[in-house]
């Protein structure tokens, strides 16, 4: 029962980060869009970074584990 409990909560926490990670990307992509206007000289260059994070996070996550399922050799 108490591993039963541990994977529900892993689950979850799982399913919050990728929540976050979701919005964090789409709250900035209007400033990383818009470019560097006045006013936001500091939310640019930082929107910027963190699209990249989440671009190589995804990218990392979905792209590498498709190509690793589908070409890669796994010992049994």
């Amino acid at each position: 029962m108490q591993q039963r409990q541990e994977s529900k909560a892993g689950l979850r926490a799982e399913a919050i980060q990728a929540n976050k990670l979701a919005c964090a990307g789409l709250v900035l992509l209007p400033l990383a869009v818009r470019g560097n206007v006045p006013g936001h000289e500091i939310e640019y260059p930082m929107a910027i970074v963190i699209l990249g994070l989440v671009t190589s996070t995804l990218l990392n996550l979905l792209v590498l584990t498709t190509l690793a399922l589908r070409y890669g050799r796994f010992r049994a």
